[in-house]
């Protein structure tokens, strides 16, 4: 529930801000700047970031969180995604590496990430990870699960 209205609060925010953007949204971007998100705790933790692009002449918005538990009680690492209408998916890592794909309102949202190499015995897993929409990059984040 208190994922949903997280969402909700984004995709409202987005909204009014489409809604009082003046002039034509801006032209689509070819790179995504890097963030990083470290989880350092199994409990439930979950860290988000957002970004954005002009796809087919209007300003996406998306949403990329990282948490450690699908589930309350057990369960794995997921990365849950939200595009410009709310929820997208939840895959995992494991299957974001494989690819992930999801199309919601005409816009093909893809996630694709890939396994970085250990910089120590006790570091957890890391990931490089490309969320597009429509081929066009919306967020890139290095993503280190405990």
């Amino acid at each position: 529930m208190k994922a949903f209205l997280q969402i909700l609060v984004v995709l409202s925010t987005a909204l009014l801000m489409t809604a009082c953007q003046s002039g034509p949204p801006p032209p689509p971007t070819v790179e995504a700047p890097m963030q990083k998100i470290v989880l350092d705790k199994w409990v439930q933790v979950r860290l988000c970031i957002d970004g954005s692009n002009t796809i087919d002449g209007k300003l996406i918005n998306s949403r990329l969180c990282a948490q450690t538990q699908k589930y309350e009680l057990f369960g794995g690492p997921v990365i849950k995604l939200a595009g410009q209408h709310g929820y997208v998916g939840s895959p995992s890592p494991q299957e974001a590496i494989k690819g992930f794909s999801a199309t919601d309102d005409g816009i093909t949202y893809t996630l694709k990430c890939e396994q970085l190499p250990k910089v120590s015995a006790e570091a957890g897993d890391s990931f490089h990870c490309a969320f597009d929409g429509n081929n066009l990059p919306l967020i890139r984040a290095d993503i280190t699960y405990p």
